[in-house]
């Protein structure tokens, strides 16, 4: 073979990578862009716990029906660095919806809210039940209120903790807080 046919047999190598590679970059990008049909309108609630990985978090969307394909939400995520900037929590998304949407929505952190009026005096029985008609899991709620990091996060004053009773392991929880049960006592 000359150098001729062999510069000619790069060239067209070269040229069929660089087609691949838009074609490839094509598909993914009308995946991302356009939403799942069926069941379109139907909202849907995604919860992502931290620690959850991106590839995870996607697989989860797909396993909803929200998306058709994992990989290409993927791919393109890691394409833009949209992968690492992800937010834990729990996320409502409408079925239809475009893939970039709601890759939009991860980046951005735009978490379900939940406007829940607790009166003063609930128990933490009480405030899980009040989220559980609100839609929001009892049992998370309970573990939220329980949560060590959660309760030092908010900083909230050691007098107001209580020893949950109820727990085997009796440990502190965040009942009397929100309960009013316990107040700071002032000199």
């Amino acid at each position: 073979m000359n150098r001729f046919a062999k510069a000619r047999s790069a060239i067209i190598l070269f040229a069929l990578l660089i087609v691949s590679v838009l074609l490839l970059g094509l598909y993914v990008v009308n995946d991302v862009t356009h939403g799942v049909n069926e069941g379109a309108g139907e909202r849907v609630r995604v919860s992502i716990a931290r620690g959850t990985p991106f590839a995870a978090a996607v697989q989860e969307l797909q396993k909803q029906g929200l998306i058709r394909r994992a990989w290409t939400l993927t791919f393109f995520a890691q394409a833009t660095g949209a992968d690492r900037k992800m937010h834990r929590g729990t996320y409502e998304f409408v079925r239809g919806s475009r893939p970039v949407d709601m890759l939009r929505a991860l980046v951005k952190g735009d978490i379900l809210t939940v406007r829940v009026t607790i009166p003063e005096g609930f128990t933490m029985w009480q405030v899980a039940s009040a989220f559980q008609a609100a839609g929001i899991d009892s049992q998370a709620t309970l573990a939220a209120i329980r949560d060590p990091e959660l309760i030092r996060s908010f900083q909230v004053p050691g007098e107001t903790l209580v020893r949950d009773s109820r727990e085997e392991s009796g440990g502190l929880s965040l009942s009397g807080y929100l309960s009013g049960a316990v107040r700071k006592r002032g000199g």
